[in-house]
């Protein structure tokens, strides 16, 4: 079996997709596979801060392009390298469900759990299920953290959960912009949006393991340094896979802490670490023996057990 990292770049230059849209679904096609995604249904609220479904959908695939290719690539990866395993992918973050409904069809056999904690962005997946053209994944509303708490209350900022301080920052900076609106300059204004959200740790969300290969996807705008550190073991007991996005270095001083710190204690008990600027089209893995600074950016880190190379 060749390397991780030489698979992923040889399955770079034959990877291919194109896209389609009509009123009902977003239909992409990536080599050979055919994903659909309904439009009709929309996210309750449109006082978030982000696209409709339809907007993102489009806005993430113009020209032809997709949305971290990165990512979608080593899911081609890791479903072939485990395709004879049962799947379990934890998509945290996930936004409207799009590595979830990905994840169905690259991987062959495969549980998908879609963790959310916005409620608005968790109707839409819901939606999902009531057309049976469409894949059905189990999805979970919950705000994964350190420990697990009864529901309270939270607001969200486009795609940021706020603490306190924060809201009230946001909150002053809203009226400021009101003032301006007065005379000249015309902002748009975006409230923040108060919900009530049950936390659960991410131990407790990987709990009840079956003989399975969990992959765990985590894209959480820096919250991840608060809930991984705490089940970063229990994650290595399980032998999990973990895709990690980065964020860049003034986002994780907001947490007093860096993705090279995250990454380290999987890396002493025997993970390899490989490396990809996501985002960017036709960028290559590299495997990282050394953390340098200049992976501190917005970034994506796939950690495995040395075993599954």
């Amino acid at each position: 079996m060749i390397g991780i990292e030489q698979h992923f770049n040889e399955f770079n230059k034959k990877f291919k997709t194109s896209n389609y849209i009509t009123e009902e679904k977003f239909t992409l096609k990536i080599n050979e596979l055919i994903f659909d995604f309904p439009l009709k249904s929309k996210a309750d609220n449109i006082n978030l801060g982000y696209m409709q479904p339809k907007e993102w959908f489009i806005h993430e695939h113009q020209n032809n392009s997709l949305h971290e290719p990165g990512l979608v690539k080593l899911l081609f990866i890791l479903a072939e390298r485990f395709k004879n395993s049962k799947v379990r992918f934890i998509d945290i973050g996930a936004l409207y469900g799009y590595f979830s409904i990905l994840a169905t069809k690259i991987f062959n056999d495969v549980e998908v759990l879609s963790v959310e904690a916005n409620p608005y962005s968790c109707k839409y997946i819901e939606s999902i299920k009531k057309d049976k053209k469409f894949v059905v994944h189990k999805t979970i509303n919950t705000f994964v953290d350190a420990e697990n708490t009864a529901k309270k209350k939270m607001y969200i900022n486009g795609y940021k959960f706020l603490n306190k301080t924060s809201y009230y920052i946001v909150i002053f900076k809203i009226l400021i912009k009101k003032l301006i609106n007065l005379f000249r300059q015309k902002y748009k204004i975006i409230k923040p949006e108060k919900v009530y959200v049950k936390n659960t740790s991410l131990a407790d969300l990987i709990r009840n393991k079956k003989k399975q290969i969990d992959i765990v996807k985590i894209d959480t705008e820096g919250y991840q340094a608060r809930f991984l550190p705490p089940a970063t073991q229990n994650l290595i007991d399980n032998k999990a896979i973990i895709l990690l996005e980065f964020d860049d270095a003034n986002e994780m001083a907001c947490y007093n802490t860096t993705n090279e710190k995250l990454c380290l204690p999987f890396i002493k008990n025997g993970y390899e670490l490989y490396w990809i600027e996501h985002r960017a089209k036709g960028t290559k893995l590299k495997r990282k023996k050394i953390f340098d600074t200049s992976m501190e950016i917005n970034s994506l880190a796939l950690l495995i057990p040395s075993q599954y190379i």
